[in-house]
C-alpha cells in the first residue's frame, strides 16, 4: 500500500486517525456529561438533593463550559440547602441540637447567602453546648475550675505593681512618711522620765 502525502510531505491517514481519535474522546467526554447531568435530573425529581449536586458537579466538572450544568448544579444546592435547614430546625423543635447543628451546617456550606440559617446554627450551637454541659454536669464555673486545678498563682506583672505615680504608691509613701516621723520624734513618755 502506498502512503498518500498531503502538500507538506506528511502522511494523510496518520492525520486522519488522530483527527477521528480525538473526535471520539470529545464526543466520549461530552456523552459522559451528558449521562451525568441525566442522572443529576433523576435524582432530583426523587428530592434526593445531595445526590442530585454530586452529580451536577461531576457534570459540571466534564463540561465545564456548558451553562445548563452551572445553573442546574446551583439550583440543586439552594434546594438541598433548604432541605438541611428544614431538617435541622426538625431536629432543634424535637430537642436534639446536636443533630441541628450538622444539618445547618451543612445547610450554610451547600448555600452561604442563606443567612438566616447562618443566625439559627448560632443559635443551635449555643443550645448544644448547653445540652452537653447538663450532659456532663460541668457548668462554665466548674469548667474554669478543672482548668486551674493544680495551677499555682502568679505575682501580677512588674507594670501591675505600684509605681511612683500610681494610687498605690501614693498610699504606701503617705502611710510610710507617718510612720517615718513617728520613729524619728522623741518620745514624750521617754522623755518625762528622764
Amino acid at each position: 500500500m502506498k502512503k498518500v502525502l498531503n502538500s507538506k510531505g506528511k502522511p494523510v491517514m496518520q492525520r486522519l486517525k488522530f483527527a477521528s481519535l480525538l473526535a471520539l474522546v470529545v464526543a466520549a467526554a461530552a456523552c459522559t456529561g451528558s449521562r451525568a447531568f441525566q442522572e443529576a435530573r433523576e435524582e432530583e425529581t426523587l428530592e434526593h438533593w445531595d445526590l442530585a449536586v454530586l452529580k451536577y458537579a461531576r457534570a459540571r466538572d466534564l463540561e465545564p463550559a456548558n451553562p445548563g450544568y452551572k445553573i442546574a448544579l446551583s439550583r440543586a444546592k439552594i434546594k438541598a440547602s433548604q432541605f438541611h435547614f428544614e431538617k435541622g430546625k426538625l431536629y432543634r423543635s424535637s430537642g436534639r441540637p446536636e443533630l441541628a447543628v450538622v444539618e445547618l451546617e451543612q445547610a450554610v456550606v451547600l448555600d452561604p447567602t442563606n443567612k438566616y440559617a447562618e443566625q439559627e446554627l448560632v443559635k443551635v450551637r449555643d443550645e448544644a453546648a448547653k445540652v452537653i454541659a447538663e450532659r456532663t454536669g460541668e457548668s462554665r464555673m466548674e469548667a474554669a475550675k478543672r482548668r486551674t486545678r493544680g495551677v499555682r498563682a502568679r505575682p501580677p506583672p512588674p507594670e501591675a505593681r505600684s509605681r511612683p505615680g500610681s494610687e498605690a504608691h501614693s498610699r504606701r509613701s503617705s502611710r510610710g512618711g507617718r510612720e517615718r516621723a513617728a520613729a524619728s520624734a522623741p518620745c514624750r513618755h521617754s522623755a518625762a522620765r528622764r
